[in-house]
């Protein structure tokens, strides 16, 4: 049973409930301070939709949870050909080729979400509206609120599509340029300013006979020792080189020496870009076969003037034309005459006097 009520009268006059103090009243919001916090508060906010909407690349806020697109700017749609209400609540793998659907999620989700990456970005091809493939490089990042909790991902956009298909016109080119160098039959090397090897063809491996796991190391030093370890004078080789490259502008022509017998004719040219000497590129020809021909004529032209010196009877060789070529030495004495100075010339050349005045019989002897 509950006991008798006692009043708070009686109660404060017994001592047992201490007066109230009066607290003053609190005081009253400043109206003006608050106008003025809202309208910062407004203009901050028109200044990020402003930045949002204007923002010359594409923007989307997508949910965290299945990646659902929550908002995008003007510029996206733009983009991508779809109106704002078209993209709204779709997935952001509805606009992904199918070649990079979740293709790279793990590698930035979860890393995010526990503070361990603030951006991620990567190239991506969006599918637009007309179906048309757009490259973009995308980059992701993560908006928290002032408590600290994930709220949504930021996905910026940038439009590559012109930058790719350069890229892809640019590996064209150069691998026909490429394939035009491998069909050369001279060996092409290209250097830079510094001598650092820039380019090669398959006939310069092949004429150094440079095994491709050296070729493939790009270690310019052992490159380098290779091919000396090759020549009959390495030294001025090095020595060449080293003139052309305080010479950039120069070029050369030379013939290199094998230990083995080779000898090979080596070209430097400089590159130039816009009037400037950028690098230079140096082509290598095999002569061996030619030389040897060469040098196999020589021995054949000497045995042949040996034999034809060794007759008594006059002997001459004359051409289609009727030029002298060559003559043995008693056809020669008797006319005092020399190779040189019938070499290529008529008898109208050689004899201007003779035939005007009719041959004489030491001629016609002949």
């Amino acid at each position: 049973m509950a006991g008798p009520r006692i009043s708070e009268k009686a109660r404060r006059k017994e001592g047992r409930l201490k007066p109230r103090k009066a607290s003053l009243p609190a005081r009253a919001p400043d109206l003006g301070e608050r106008s003025r916090i809202w309208q910062a508060l407004r203009e901050s906010e028109e200044r990020f939709r402003a930045t949002f909407e204007n923002a010359p690349v594409g923007i989307m806020h997508t949910a965290i949870e299945n990646n659902r697109i929550l908002q995008v700017n003007h510029k996206l749609c733009e983009m991508l050909g779809f109106t704002r209400e078209e993209l709204l609540d779709v997935m952001t793998d509805d606009i992904l080729h199918p070649d990079y659907r979740g293709t790279d999620r793990s590698k930035y989700r979860e890393r995010m979400l526990n503070g361990e990456l603030d951006s991620f970005s990567s190239e991506r091809v969006f599918v637009r509206k007309d179906g048309a493939s757009l490259w973009v490089d995308r980059t992701v990042s993560l908006v928290r609120n002032a408590s600290g909790l994930p709220l949504y991902f930021i996905r910026i956009v940038e439009d590559i599509t012109e930058r790719k298909r350069a890229e892809s016109e640019r590996k064209r080119s150069l691998s026909l340029l490429q394939a035009t160098l491998d069909s050369t039959a001279d060996g092409i090397l290209a250097v830079d300013g510094n001598g650092r090897v820039m380019s090669y063809n398959r006939r310069f491996l092949d004429l150094w006979r440079i095994p491709n796991s050296l070729a493939e190391t790009q270690d310019d030093e052992r490159l380098l020792e290779y091919v000396l370890a090759q020549l009959a004078d390495p030294e001025e080789f090095i020595a060449k080189v080293r003139e052309l490259y305080a010479r950039p502008t120069e070029s050369s022509e030379d013939i290199l020496a094998f230990k083995d017998g080779r000898i090979y004719e080596r070209h430097s040219r400089p590159q130039v870009l816009d009037g400037e000497v950028v690098g230079r590129v140096w082509s290598f020809s095999d002569n061996t076969q030619s030389k040897s021909a060469e040098e196999a004529a020589v021995r054949e032209r000497a045995l042949l003037r040996t034999i034809i010196d060794t007759v008594p009877d006059y002997i001459y060789v004359k051409d289609a034309e009727g030029r002298f070529q060559l003559a043995n030495k008693e056809w020669l004495k008797e006319r005092n005459l020399s190779d040189e100075t019938i070499a290529g010339k008529t008898v109208f050349d050689i004899f201007p006097d003779e035939l005007r005045g009719g041959w004489p019989s030491r001629m016609r002897a002949s």
